[in-house]
């Protein structure tokens, strides 16, 4: 055993030399003496092109005030930010009601009796419904093409009777 422990020491010390030994001739090969051309100098960047694609992020900053989210992993959801929630009161079910540019969330609203349930996520307020994602993405025309989301952040807050209404803005007037 002991002949053998030998052995393998010694292999293992001699794989070690070898790796050093490679680590030793890479840094010689990757460190230059050669100094780094400045701006005055003729560089080879002449022959490179710019990216056509550019950093610019098409998210709006903010929070968003509803979401609706057509996802074949977590099912169609609409969801509501986590102010419009705190706003409305943390509601276990609400009514939404619609105008050809907007869409009223609360409690409670007039001329209409479909509730939805509301679950908890977070901050947020969510509601699994394939249904409603559908009627909300034939009502404006929303296209789902290259994504799974879509965010609205224009939201103004009025009130209906006792209740707090949030009404999201899809389309501008």
């Amino acid at each position: 055993m002991n002949e053998a422990m030998e052995i393998a020491t010694q292999d293992m010390m001699a794989d070690e030399m070898e790796n050093n030994e490679d680590d030793r001739l890479h840094e010689e090969a990757t460190n230059t003496d050669e100094p780094i051309e400045s701006e005055g100098e003729e560089t080879a960047l002449s022959g490179f092109s710019s990216s056509s694609s550019n950093g610019a992020s098409h998210r709006t900053s903010g929070a968003g005030a509803l979401s609706v989210t057509k996802a074949l992993k977590n099912g169609n959801r609409t969801s509501f930010g986590a102010e419009v929630n705190k706003n409305l009161g943390y509601p276990k079910s609400v009514q939404l009601s619609f105008t050809p540019y907007e869409i009223a969330i609360a409690e409670e609203l007039p001329n209409n009796d479909n509730y939805f349930t509301v679950k908890k996520h977070g901050a947020k307020g969510v509601i699994y419904s394939a249904s409603l994602v559908k009627e909300i993405t034939e009502r404006f025309n929303l296209d789902f093409s290259d994504k799974v989301s879509i965010t609205f952040h224009k939201v103004r807050y009025v009130q209906s009777g006792q209740k707090t209404v949030a009404i999201i803005t899809v389309h501008e007037a």
